[in-house]
């Protein structure tokens, strides 16, 4: 068992972020923590791990962390860098930095499912309570 945990403090404007990535054998987590706006001390990283770490919450990322590693020869490397030079490629950020948008991404449509429900909800209560008025006026004395 293969444990190899590792923290890299970020510049996100106005904030600086921790994002601990935490690899056990092949299962890859990942988790960010704001520092806040002034620039870390060490003393400070060591007091939010020895006091705050039980409330870290990682997420899990869903492929897995161990990368195969293919021998290409020295002419197909030349080749594929030819070609990546004249195509444009977007910076997607590093694999802990899209774990943690995945995550944002599932937390985000988990709060509009819970959402949409609340409205339904509120519309069927409206509507029953419609029914009820229209019942009572027609009802007669």
């Amino acid at each position: 068992m293969t444990n190899c945990l590792k923290l890299t403090i970020i510049f996100d404007a106005p904030f600086y972020k921790g994002i601990f990535e935490n690899q056990i054998d092949n299962k890859y987590f990942v988790a960010a923590i704001n520092l806040g706006t002034s620039e870390p001390k060490i003393r400070d990283i060591y007091q939010l791990i020895l006091q705050r770490w039980q409330t870290i919450s990682f997420y899990a990322s869903s492929r897995e962390s161990s990368q195969v590693i293919k021998n290409i020869s020295v002419k197909k490397m030349q080749k594929q860098a030819r070609q990546n030079k004249h195509k444009i490629l977007k910076f997607h950020g590093t694999k802990a930095q899209q774990v943690l948008q995945a995550q944002h991404n599932n937390l985000k449509l988990q709060r509009k499912q819970i959402h949409k429900q609340q409205q339904l909800l509120i519309k069927q209560q409206q509507f029953e309570l419609k029914q009820l008025k229209r019942q009572e006026k027609h009802k007669g004395h």
